[in-house]
């Protein structure tokens, strides 16, 4: 039976849970698997957040190939926060250190990374779904059709009195647009009999 048969889940492990509320991770079932089976889960390689710095750093310098890679990424828009949050993450996955040099290194190194890009004149985002400081998720990506039709349900008055202001702006529009076309004609009535009486005349 669906917790909501309205949902749709795109990862099959949401899924699983969305039709079966019994089918996930029961506490404590970490405490029953092989101790030390997975690589942060024995001593890290490095306790100190410079010694993990400095690994990272030469590794980026010293190699051409990795070079080449972040150069590319970084060129094409990939966040540098984004980035550092994927290395700093993976030395923890591989052992390399603990969970809390994991989250002390992620300042410097952003700081290394931007300097880096700057250093290689590389065009970068700095920050994750970097917007401008005036930047309004809820106005700057909502059509007119849902601005107009929450207005209307949250603020019926505004709503009315927008739809009138917009109706005399339009009606005006028109007024002026039929003003232009009978001055335009006027002006071909008045260009033609002139053409006329310049024809009788020359006859």
């Amino acid at each position: 039976m669906l917790i909501n048969p309205n949902a749709r889940y795109k990862d099959t492990a949401l899924k699983n849970v969305a039709t079966d509320p019994f089918d996930r991770p029961v506490p404590g079932q970490s405490l029953t698997g092989e101790p030390n089976k997975w690589a942060w889960e024995k001593p890290p390689q490095m306790t100190n957040v410079d010694e993990a710095l400095i690994f990272v750093m030469d590794k980026l310098q010293n190699s051409p190939q990795t070079q080449k890679n972040y150069d590319k990424i970084i060129t094409m828009g990939m966040p540098i926060e984004s980035i550092t949050n994927t290395i700093a993450l993976g030395g923890f996955i591989e052992g390399l250190w603990s969970v809390d040099v994991l989250e002390l290194l992620k300042p410097p190194l952003m700081a290394s990374l931007m300097l880096y890009a700057e250093e290689k004149q590389l065009p970068f985002v700095p920050f994750n779904n970097d917007k401008p400081a005036d930047y309004n998720p809820v106005l700057d990506e909502m059509d007119d059709y849902d601005f107009f039709a929450t207005m209307a349900e949250n603020n019926p008055d505004a709503s009315s009195k927008l739809k009138v202001a917009l109706d005399e702006s339009a009606l005006a529009s028109v007024k002026e647009k039929n003003k232009m076309e009978d001055m335009k004609n006027s002006f071909l009535v008045v260009s033609m009999d002139k053409e006329k009486e310049e024809v009788l005349d020359n006859e």
